[in-house]
């Protein structure tokens, strides 16, 4: 409790809901987060952490560059399946409590209406990141991403296929 009483969320933004934007997940991003800075009476400049979940490294340094947040900065993306925006604010705290940060800028989007539809591969191989660094190599699909964390599992604790 004592973490709630020193850190408080300030400013809220969001798009205009609507079925198929015809501006992409990137532009939605960007607004929302203006629009929460304005809620909170801040320039951009002030910003100095942006956590984005399901963001790969090159959409949160995009973000920051189109906010035209300057300078070092905390960038975080949270990947906690369902609970990634749960889980933002709390990242956020924990990244002003332990000196990382000031004032953080949580942002998240979903454009699934104007998105292109694909199999459940697709979001991660239009990831630039992943394009870059995973698929080249043979790290996809997911079954391959979460078949190297369970090797990994067995091979740090000894687990065995049996208790997969």
């Amino acid at each position: 409790m004592e973490l709630a009483r020193r850190i408080a969320v300030v400013g809220v933004g969001e798009t205009r809901y609507e079925r198929r934007s015809s501006r992409d997940l990137a532009a939605l991003r960007c607004e929302a987060a203006c629009a929460a800075l304005a809620d909170a009476g801040l320039e951009a400049a002030a910003v100095d952490g942006l956590i984005v979940p399901g963001a790969g490294y090159g959409e949160l340094h995009e973000l920051a560059r189109d906010l035209g947040i300057r300078g070092q900065f905390h960038a975080a993306s949270c990947f906690h399946s369902g609970t990634a925006v749960v889980a933002a604010p709390l990242e956020a705290a924990l990244a002003i409590e332990s000196g990382l940060a000031h004032t953080v800028l949580c942002c998240q989007g979903v454009a699934w209406g104007s998105e292109r539809r694909g199999n459940v591969g697709q979001p991660h191989a239009e990831m630039r990141m992943k394009a870059a660094f995973e698929i080249p190599f043979g790290w996809y699909p997911q079954v391959v991403h979460f078949a190297g964390m369970a090797r990994r599992h067995m091979e740090l604790y000894g687990t065995t296929e049996a208790q997969l």
